[in-house]
């Protein structure tokens, strides 16, 4: 956005992206194949039209649930792959996806999606800025890549592993698959009953594991941690999901990012100010509650433009913005010190205290 390639609030199907929602009405052939009635359709057809950067980039765009219908762990190892199934293809409209609320109305954190819609963005505006076809991976490194030299030698690693890299393997001590599938098994056997009042918010949690469920649906696998221990997996290029980093990398990172070398102060500020509050997919936010307003059931996540607003308990200064992974890890830059830290774990599990007590022991240490 700071170079002008895209604009964070034009209709990225406007100009950047045409394929995403290709014309003003839903087309036919898409009414006749969706089993909902066609104001229901047309209304989310328009909705996808009017999706921007920034619905994408706060997590409001409404499609935090969208994944391939053809996904497999081979087709995973692409992001262009994976974006191109945000296209309406007329050869198979039946797999449209199309948003579950209005863009800018319901922030629902975008677990795998956020990183296909923004990589699926970066690709067409470098595209239609230079008229030249890249990988992301080729744009990160020839845009990005050259400005942070340090952090990816010390295994900043956004866009998946090689496989000559040393790494650790997730042992995970829970299962997201496990846990889907037992619901599903209650939900049959009705013992598990979701809320059929009519009143209730789109944002009720019931209703967001529904429509997990759903979207979901025959690949399932994509919450089971251990996936990712695959060779192919390894080395796909999952932006939301597939990033492999080293603690030094990934803080050297948030280093150079936090000190204007990566964006300017002014447009860094702007990117992580608060804009959103999230507070109903916090089981597919790992470590985030550490950037909550509450340690509870209750907890509710602050976003900026992509980055979670963290404050840092028991600090006199704790404005800090950063992000983590599902399986516990977390980096972020504090404001003030610019102090970056970065906490990695192999083991996934439910231990959300152990990042917190580093990073308290790290901000009573350094004064905060």
């Amino acid at each position: 956005v700071e170079l002008k390639y895209l604009s964070l609030d034009e209709p990225i199907s406007k100009r950047i992206w045409p394929q995403f929602a290709p014309c003003i009405h839903p087309p036919p052939a898409l009414l006749d194949a969706l089993d909902e009635d066609a104001t229901t359709i047309t209304k989310k057809w328009q909705w996808k039209r009017s999706i921007t950067l920034r619905h994408i980039l706060t997590h409001t765009s409404g499609l935090w649930f969208a994944t391939p219908s053809n996904l497999t762990i081979e087709s995973l190892a692409s992001l262009e792959s994976c974006a191109m199934a945000f296209n309406y293809d007329p050869s198979n409209p039946v797999h449209t996806l199309l948003p579950v609320s209005k863009p800018g109305s319901t922030c629902a954190y975008h677990y795998i999606s956020f990183g296909w819609l923004v990589g699926g963005c970066v690709i067409r505006s470098y595209r239609e800025k230079h008229a030249q076809e890249k990988t992301y991976e080729e744009i990160f490194d020839e845009v990005c890549g050259s400005l942070i030299p340090s952090a990816v030698e010390a295994g900043f690693k956004p866009c998946g592993a090689k496989s000559t890299d040393n790494l650790a393997l997730v042992d995970a001590e829970f299962d997201l698959t496990g846990q889907m599938q037992m619901r599903k098994e209650l939900a049959a056997m009705g013992e598990l009953v979701e809320s059929e009042d009519s009143n209730a918010s789109e944002d009720d949690s019931g209703s967001m594991i529904k429509v997990l469920l759903q979207g979901i649906k025959g690949r399932e696998w994509l919450l089971d941690p251990r996936i990712w221990n695959s060779e192919k997996a390894i080395r796909a290029n999952v932006p939301a999901a597939g990033g492999r980093f080293s603690a030094k990398g990934l803080a050297l990172f948030y280093h150079e990012l936090g000190n204007g070398r990566i964006i300017s102060d002014d447009f860094l500020a702007k990117a992580t100010a608060a804009q959103v509050t999230e507070e109903s997919l916090q089981m597919l936010q790992g470590q985030m509650p550490i950037a909550s307003s509450s340690g509870g059931s209750d907890a509710k996540t602050q976003f900026g433009l992509g980055y979670a607003v963290i404050d840092i308990k028991h600090a006199n200064d704790c404005a800090a913005f950063g992000h983590a992974g599902v399986g516990g890890s977390i980096g972020l830059h504090h404001k003030k010190s610019k102090t970056s830290i970065a906490i990695m774990f192999n083991k996934v599990g439910n231990d959300k205290e152990s990042a917190k007590e580093i990073i308290n022991i790290v901000s009573e240490h350094l004064s905060w």
